[in-house]
């Protein structure tokens, strides 16, 4: 034991020693081929300074950093039973809470029309009773009494109840599209969120695998003697936090996913990353006219209900009219008589407490509505102005970004170069690799903001839910069809 321990410092000298020979001549060998023309790449250099230092192991180095690799849910690709974003919309269009309770609505508002339309209808009621008559010779005494009423007129006020209830379903009905419309937008984000943080994460694994050869060359030169062993130490700590963004990446892809299984009702735990092309181009060209929205149309059918609501208040001044046909029977023990009788009605209320408070309560309420429609118009409009200007923005900072990224590769393989030709220190290396990656990540991030900004500016047209839904087969065929 002790003889095996004396012995290996004394061959550590002549084995480093070795070791700078062989990394010398393989970058001088390196450095003539550059000058007679040669173009070796830095991966080739790397992959021959690893064979001819095959032997040399680290001795006072610890080995890389071992960070765990991404999850399975961040691998490129599809996995199996993943879905489309097509179809997670229509779930959710279907299935979600919000989107049900926006269908009762419609429902509810529907019977109040029919409530309200059964005005006009004949009304028919029919009473009977039975008891003691007061005299002795008769003893017990029955009546029955049937009457059929129908309105003629009532001055409008049941045609104002029935026009209220109509804009009521109709401003339920606009509800019920503006809900829709907001839970595919809210998916649409969730799914452009999810691709993001896959896009990232395989950025970071990239990124990752390109700083883990870095490494081992900053290892090779270690174990010359040509690097320090803080080097080494620097390079493993940039390599992990690399992978640790990188499944910080996959964590928030997974919280995208739960979000979808939330809107949709159903587990999502992959989906399929296609972006659909109403998302790529310049966006609508046609005029934009707020009053389209269904959040405006819903406002507008709210103000004129309201309208009809204090016409019906004022309207029940006046008397209402109704022809009135009744026939009454009465008996009782050896008697019986009938009688009957059509007669034209006219009902007043003629002292009614509160009803000027009551029509000034509805005025009130039809001016709030009024208002509501100017502020969710002004709404649209400003979201319509800044979607604009910030995709703008994005269509002017996108080029750079990709030149930016292309740029920085560009130098991140002169850099690899001068460092094996010893011009390049360390910490320039590892800069470029750092730099790489923050411009594919902000390229790729703008990619996606863009992507988002085409998504609401499309929801504002309106019709989001069409322009991601693909053509069926058959259309497609038609409309690729050539003569």
């Amino acid at each position: 034991m002790f003889s095996a321990t004396s012995a290996s410092p004394g061959r550590l000298p002549a084995r480093r020693t070795a070791v700078q020979a062989a990394v010398a001549c393989m970058l001088l060998a390196w450095c003539a081929g550059v000058g007679a023309g040669e173009t070796d790449e830095p991966e080739g250099i790397v992959l021959k300074l690893s064979a001819a230092l095959h032997a040399a192991r680290p001795v006072s180095l610890r080995k890389p950093v071992s960070a765990p690799e991404p999850s399975s849910a961040c691998r490129a690709g599809a996995a199996e039973g993943s879905v489309a974003l097509h179809q997670i919309v229509e779930r959710a269009r279907q299935a979600n809470p919000d989107a049900e309770r926006a269908r009762a609505q419609v429902r509810k508002a529907r019977a109040d029309i029919e409530t309200a339309e059964s005005a006009y209808s004949p009304q028919l009621r029919v009473s009977a009773s039975s008891g003691s008559s007061g005299s002795a010779h008769n003893g017990l005494a029955s009546a029955a009494n049937a009457q059929l009423s129908k309105l003629l007129h009532d001055f409008g006020k049941t045609d104002s109840l029935v026009e209220e209830a109509r804009k009521r379903e109709e401003a339920r009905v606009m509800e019920h599209a503006d809900v829709l419309d907001r839970i595919t937008l809210d998916v649409v984000e969730a799914w452009l969120g999810a691709w993001r943080q896959s896009e990232l994460a395989r950025l970071h694994v990239e990124a990752a695998a390109g700083l883990e050869e870095a490494v081992r060359i900053i290892h090779l030169r270690a174990q010359a003697g040509l690097a320090a062993t803080g080097d080494v130490e620097l390079a493993q700590a940039r390599l992990a936090q690399v992978r640790a963004a990188g499944l910080a990446a996959c964590t928030q892809r997974e919280q995208f996913l739960s979000r979808l299984s939330l809107l949709s009702g159903t587990a999502v735990t992959d989906a399929v990353f296609a972006m659909p092309s109403a998302l790529q181009g310049n966006g609508p060209a046609a005029p934009w006219d707020p009053s389209a929205l269904p959040g405006v149309r819903q406002a507008e059918a709210e103000h004129r209900a309201a309208v009809h609501h204090v016409q019906s208040l004022r309207a029940s001044r006046w008397p209402s009219v109704y022809l009135q046909a009744s026939r009454t029977a009465t008996g009782g023990r050896g008697a019986a008589e009938s009688s009957g009788g059509v007669n034209l009605v006219l009902n007043v209320d003629v002292l009614e407490g509160g009803r000027e408070s009551r029509v000034e309560s509805a005025s009130a309420d039809a001016q709030s509505a009024l208002a509501r429609v100017a502020s969710i118009r002004e709404a649209a409009q400003d979201l319509f102005r800044r979607t604009r200007t910030e995709l703008e923005g994005v269509e002017l900072r996108l080029p750079l970004l990709r030149s930016q990224a292309l740029s920085t590769a560009s130098t991140r393989r002169i850099f690899l170069e001068q460092f094996l030709a010893g011009r390049r220190q360390v910490l320039d290396l590892l800069n470029t690799h750092q730099e790489v990656l923050g411009a594919e990540v902000a390229a790729a991030s703008l990619e996606f903001d863009r992507a988002v900004l085409m998504a609401r500016l499309q929801g504002l047209y309106g019709g989001l839910a069409e322009s991601i839904t693909p053509a069926p087969p058959e259309a497609q065929t038609a409309l690729n069809w050539k003569p």
